[in-house]
């Protein structure tokens, strides 16, 4: 079988920059109205599938940046507070009256106000803790975040400095809450409450 020469190599390179987008969309090589080598081909198909995976890694980021400014745009009013300004913790009873109203959250034996959920399938797990984690970065307050059981999201917040609650825990809570989610639909008939909060 004939070698491609370096000027074929390098006219292989340029068809694929130009390219890789339109053979991407092509449903196979024998749809691309144009002949192609073998060795073309093998170039081509790698190509289509670096340009797939690329695409779909930007889209993902943008989903998450996408519901991240979804949530701001409802909180504009609400941020944190800078940690070094927070001297104590809030006292129990502070506590117990700003978690009424927060079906979602409960305050765990250690102090920690946590939220939990079964989202539908890993994809939405990941997307939520995507989201959570530009706000977090924006706010400069960073929840424990966990994914267990490939979908089972579970999300604890304490201000680590103090090792307890404070303010800064109920603003990202609040903030949090904004984000759509979507649920396991047999978790969500079970929690009538977190299909209210989307609402």
């Amino acid at each position: 079988r004939r070698q491609a020469s370096p000027a074929e190599e390098r006219r292989m390179a340029r068809v694929l920059r130009a390219h890789r987008v339109r053979f991407w969309r092509l449903r196979s090589m024998n749809t691309c109205p144009v002949p192609h080598t073998q060795r073309e081909q093998v170039w081509l198909g790698i190509g289509a599938a670096v340009g797939a995976a690329t695409a779909i890694a930007v889209r993902r980021i943008w989903s998450a940046r996408r519901l991240a400014t979804s949530a701001d745009a409802e909180s504009k009013s609400t941020r944190c507070l800078p940690c070094e300004g927070l001297t104590e913790a809030l006292a129990s009873d502070v506590v117990a009256q700003k978690i009424q109203g927060r079906p979602l959250w409960s305050v765990t034996e250690e102090g920690r106000l946590e939220r939990s959920f079964v989202a539908k399938n890993f994809q939405a797990a990941l997307d939520f803790v995507n989201a959570v984690g530009v706000i977090a970065e924006r706010e400069g307050h960073h929840p424990d975040l966990h994914i267990t059981s490939y979908r089972t999201v579970t999300v604890q917040m304490y201000t680590h400095s103090l090792n307890g609650l404070t303010e800064n825990d109920f603003v990202m809570a609040s903030l949090i809450d904004a984000l759509p989610v979507t649920y396991s639909p047999k978790w969500l008939r079970e929690h009538p409450e977190a299909k209210a909060g989307q609402q």
